[in-house]
C-alpha cells in the first residue's frame, strides 16, 4: 500500500526502516539513487501505525491483494508506481512537483510514469477547446 500512496519503489518500501519514518517524512536512505524525503501524508501515517512490522517480502501480499482487489492477473506491482504520478497530475499538480514527489532528477522520467487516462484527457480537451471559443467570440 505504500507503494501506492507514495509513489515509492517497491523496492524502497521494502527496505524501510522505523528508524527512517519520521513526524513528517520518510526519509529514504536506501534508494535506487540519492536518499530522499518522501511526504508522510495521513493515510500513510494510519497505515504505519497499524502495522506492527515493517514488510521484508511482498510477493505473497500483492498476489492477495490483487486478488481480493480482482485486479487483472498481469498487473505488475511496479504499475502502482506508475498510478500515483498519473494521480498526481489529474488531481491538478504540475509535473515539476509529481517529479519532486518521486524524486526524479529529471521531468523527462516523470513524463513516463504518468499515464493520463482517456477521460482526464477528454476534458482537457474540452476546457481547451471552450477557453479558445470564449476568447473568439
Amino acid at each position: 500500500m505504500i507503494v501506492l500512496l507514495t509513489g515509492c519503489r517497491s523496492g524502497e518500501s521494502l527496505r524501510l526502516r522505523w528508524t527512517e519514518v519520521e513526524e513528517a517524512q520518510l526519509k529514504l536512505t536506501r534508494t535506487k539513487t540519492d536518499p530522499r524525503n518522501v511526504s508522510l501524508t495521513t493515510p500513510v501515517k494510519a497505515r504505519l501505525e497499524a502495522s506492527n512490522k515493517l514488510m521484508t517480502t511482498i510477493g505473497g501480499s500483492w498476489k492477495t491483494l490483487k486478488r481480493l482487489a480482482g485486479l487483472p492477473e498481469d498487473i505488475r506491482l511496479r504499475d502502482l508506481r506508475h498510478t500515483y504520478p498519473s494521480h498526481s497530475i489529474m488531481s491538478g499538480e504540475i509535473l515539476a512537483i509529481t517529479g519532486k514527489l518521486l524524486g526524479h532528477k529529471s521531468a523527462r522520467s516523470t513524463e513516463v510514469y504518468a499515464h493520463l487516462d482517456a477521460g482526464y484527457l477528454s476534458l482537457a480537451a474540452d476546457k481547451v477547446s471552450n477557453r479558445l471559443i470564449k476568447a473568439m467570440q
